[in-house]
């Protein structure tokens, strides 16, 4: 993803390179990795029930961390659209078909319709494959109450 946002500098999609916003955003990234990313994929895989609820569990404590960031800053690298948000959107759309309830997090929840929001987002969504129209963003990813 860095890779990525360094082609295009003038999107600021990174902080530059050597800037302790940089070492945040990876600080970030590596978060989204290790915390989310990892536990949500535990439960996509069929497993012990005790597994899958430790899972739940440490999703739900993890968010309550980005929601700390997200109500703080609106983003979670600053105050801006990064490349980490755009990984983040992307695991939280998880959250949905394994009827994970993100209500608990309303600053994660209104994070989320902001970046369906954007237009480049909606795009590469159409692009992917994974919406039809632009204007079903907010119905894929973004109803993520209890079902």
């Amino acid at each position: 993803m860095q890779y990525v946002a360094g082609l295009a500098p003038q999107t600021q999609l990174a902080p530059p390179a050597g800037s302790m916003k940089r070492y945040r955003l990876i600080e970030w990234l590596n978060f989204i990795s290790t915390e989310l990313h990892k536990a949500f994929g535990t439960l996509f895989h069929p497993g012990p029930a005790e597994t899958r609820q430790s899972a739940r569990e440490t999703l739900a404590k993890r968010l309550a961390i980005v929601e700390k960031q997200l109500r703080a800053h609106g983003h979670l690298a600053g105050n801006q659209f990064s490349v980490a948000d755009a990984y983040l959107f992307t695991v939280l759309g998880r959250a949905r078909p394994l009827k994970f309830d993100l209500s608990g997090w309303p600053a994660v929840q209104a994070y989320l319709q902001r970046v369906a929001a954007r237009s480049t987002v909606r795009a590469a969504m159409v692009a992917e494959g994974l919406i039809k129209s632009q204007a079903r963003c907010n119905d894929v990813f973004i109803a993520t109450t209890s079902q």
